[in-house]
């Protein structure tokens, strides 16, 4: 009988562990995604993670018609070229203007996983806050 159990309960753990596993990876993005769009509407927000950073250099890039990256490497690296090729917001959208100033503000981390790619995706053909 507690073998059985066990059994049981093994079971119902290999069976929600995937489950929640893919929770996490779908739920990530649309925090950071919400996170970053909240952040422009306040002058005292900061960015909080790479990928925060992510989404919104990838926003960034595609408002100022940079190439879609493939791959990120170097994360610092990355952030400073896609802003360099930005230059310094010009346009009357504040919160687009906000979100220059929180990604300058921004110091990256040393997070750099696959999320962090597909946080700037998300950004690049989003183009929203």
């Amino acid at each position: 009988d507690r073998l059985e159990k066990r059994k049981s309960a093994n079971m119902f753990h290999d069976t929600l562990v995937p489950f929640a596993e893919r929770r996490i990876i779908i739920m990530i993005p649309l925090l950071a995604k919400n996170a970053v769009s909240i952040k422009c509407k306040y002058n005292d927000a900061g960015l909080t993670g790479n990928y925060e950073c992510a989404y919104s250099l990838g926003i960034i890039a595609a408002l100022t018609g940079q190439e879609e990256l493939k791959e990120i490497n170097d994360f610092e690296e990355i952030k400073k070229e896609i802003m360099s090729k930005a230059g310094k917001y010009t346009g009357d959208n504040l919160r687009i203007k906000r979100l220059y100033e929180l990604v300058n503000d921004y110091e990256p981390g040393q997070v750099n996983d696959g999320q962090i790619l597909e946080l700037y995706r998300m950004g690049y053909h989003d183009k929203s806050i």
